[in-house]
């Protein structure tokens, strides 16, 4: 950054901003203050574990508004009141309303012939498995081989920037794709110093997904919600730490 033209008074001085310029790094922080602010004079206040999350509890509805830079997604128990708050809104920013949501964040969502909402990153496996050119590989039907054993020996994968990215990128995918959480998390433990071995295993999860591409997570309307979990607990078959660990699932 340097001084306009016409401000030239000499060296070693600095620049006091009145207000935050577009790519700065201030200016992200700078963006969620002013937000931040207008909403808490709507009555909309952040939550405790996600400040990105803001509620508004009333005595009509409870309204729901989750933000990320700019993107702005709005929800709640009563329609009349979210329409309230986003026309509140646009009266100090100006606000594009895609109205139904359809894509967030990556996250396709999409409504089904029995009114549930299915969730996908399909768009988003995609270009993870263009990254890697393995679009056309051959399918796997399983996220992992039931039989393999992860250990610490064998050659180091000399890519770790890679494999950091596409990890870090399944990770994300667990979002609507709860059934490679596991997979995941076992290449997840070997961050520091990742294997070959370590590396087919990514790339089996990513053949397994380009298999599974448009599967994704469906919310039903149930006024009786249940969450059924199973666990299993392993600790010999663990060769790296013989620490126990449990698998659990959840439906």
């Amino acid at each position: 950054m340097v001084q306009p033209e016409g401000y030239s008074f000499g060296t070693n001085l600095v620049c006091k901003l009145e207000k935050a310029l577009y790519s700065l790094k201030q200016a992200p922080h700078a963006w969620f203050l002013k937000l931040k602010g207008i909403l808490k004079g709507f009555g909309v206040t952040s939550t405790t574990f996600d400040p990105c999350l803001f509620v508004k509890y009333s005595s009509l509805s409870i309204i729901y508004l989750l933000t990320y830079v700019n993107d702005i997604l709005v929800t709640g128990t009563a329609v009349s009141e979210v329409n309230k708050l986003i026309v509140d809104l646009n009266k100090v920013f100006t606000l594009k309303n895609s109205r139904k949501m359809s894509f967030f964040l990556d996250i396709e969502a999409e409504r089904s012939a029995t009114g549930s909402l299915v969730l996908k990153l399909s768009k988003y496996v995609r270009d993870l498995l263009m990254r890697v050119d393995i679009v056309g590989a051959r399918p796997m039907s399983t996220p992992m081989m039931r039989s393999l054993k992860l250990d610490t020996s064998g050659a180091v994968f000399d890519n770790l920037s890679l494999y950091h990215s596409m990890v870090g990128g399944l990770q994300y995918v667990t979002i609507t794709r709860l059934d490679i959480t596991f997979a995941v998390n076992k290449v997840s433990q070997f961050f520091h110093t990742p294997l070959e071995q370590y590396w087919k295993t990514v790339k089996h999860i990513l053949r397994y997904l380009a298999r599974t591409i448009d599967m994704g997570l469906e919310f039903h309307k149930s006024k009786n919600f249940r969450i059924l979990a199973f666990c299993d607990s392993d600790g010999i078959a663990n060769p790296v730490d013989r620490k126990s660990h449990r698998d659990t699932m959840c439906f």
